[in-house]
């Protein structure tokens, strides 16, 4: 057995049953469903610039740890529903990947004389900016079942964060955008 799950055998009854019991009443308990928001500076930029300091939730373990199991069964399929020209946070692409399709689409069109257009979008903020409602609507159009639907409703529904800055945080506010 790895080390790293040594004491889950003894502890799993109690975080299992919390979460089924959230699942089966459509809504985690309120600390489950509280975030708490701090910043993170971007090594090597200035940091007296907003910009180059990244927002992380801190969420409560448990909810993290169910988040990544539902992750966990997401991947055999996302092949499946993410198109395949799709770069950004697909596991096993990287950056250089991007580039490198980039320079081959430049060599083909100038190898065979066409001319054409290139367009490349990168959405700033884009997990940040997600509203709950649309991704409900999405799963439901790729025909994820209801038993996955109602888990992801279970972990956006109500929920609310705070910042932490300097020691203290602001008072809750609901969350209506973004993942977790």
């Amino acid at each position: 057995m790895n080390s790293t799950w040594v004491f889950w055998p003894l502890l799993e009854k109690c975080p299992v049953d919390s979460l089924n019991f959230s699942h089966e009443h459509g809504q985690l308990s309120s600390l489950q469903k509280q975030a708490m928001i701090t910043l993170l500076e971007t090594k090597g930029k200035d940091k007296r610039y907003i910009e180059n300091w990244r927002p992380i939730s801190l969420i409560n373990v448990d909810v993290k740890i169910a988040l990544k199991a539902l992750a966990k069964r997401l991947e055999p399929i996302l092949p499946e529903i993410v198109h395949h020209n799709q770069n950004g946070f697909i596991m096993g692409i990287s950056i250089f990947d991007v580039v490198r399709t980039i320079d081959d689409i430049l060599e083909l069109a100038e190898t065979t004389n066409r001319s054409g257009i290139l367009v490349a979008i990168d959405f700033k903020k884009a997990f940040d900016s997600l509203d709950h409602s649309f991704l409900f609507k999405v799963l439901e159009k790729f025909n994820f079942g209801l038993h996955f639907l109602q888990w992801i409703k279970t972990f956006y529904i109500d929920i609310s964060s705070c910042v932490l800055h300097n020691g203290f945080t602001t008072d809750l506010f609901c969350v209506q955008r973004g993942v977790r």
